[in-house]
This record gives structure tokens, C-alpha cells and sequence, in this order.
């Protein structure tokens, strides 16, 4: 998550969620809400969490990982990112 331009304000109550989905839309996983802490970059602020999913623990199938930012007006749109469990290559 990245904000551009130092004048721009975050609330202090805006938080990164995360959620697994299995390809039938069911939620398989959630993580706790993540605290936006920016870091300064010059120019812009960002913060970049890595996230480790369990995929060890997951069936067979087709996942969807999706992110977004919540809390006060700081809300944003779901990002997901599409990946595979298992079968071959």
C-alpha cells in the first residue's frame, strides 16, 4: 500500500485486510487486520507486507488471495491474486 504526495493524509484507522478464498467463493482463510503504518520513501509512503499462505494445509483447487484497505474513508478496492494447489505442471 503506497500513499503519493507527503500532503496527502491517512487516517489512523485505515487497515489492511486480507482474505483466502477457495474457487467456490468461500472464505478458507483469514488473516487479522494489518495496522497501516507507513514508511517514508521520499516522495511517497508505503508499506509492503509479504504474507505467507499456508498452501501445505490447502486441497487441491484454485484460490484467490484478496487484499484491501478498510477503516474510516480510507477504503480501496479488493485486489486478488489467482493461484493453484496441487495437480501438475
Amino acid at each position: 500500500a503506497c500513499v503519493i504526495g507527503k500532503k496527502r493524509k491517512v487516517e489512523r484507522k485505515a487497515a489492511i485486510e486480507r482474505a483466502l478464498r477457495s474457487n467456490d467463493d468461500a472464505i478458507v482463510g483469514h488473516m487479522d487486520p494489518l495496522p497501516l503504518e507507513l514508511e517514508d520513501l521520499g516522495g511517497m509512503r508505503c508499506q509492503t507486507p509479504v504474507d505467507v499462505l499456508p498452501v501445505s494445509s490447502l486441497r487441491d483447487g484454485e484460490y484467490a488471495f484478496e487484499v484491501a484497505l478498510s477503516g474510516g474513508k480510507a477504503v480501496g478496492d479488493v485486489q486478488t491474486v489467482r493461484f493453484s494447489v496441487g495437480g501438475s505442471p
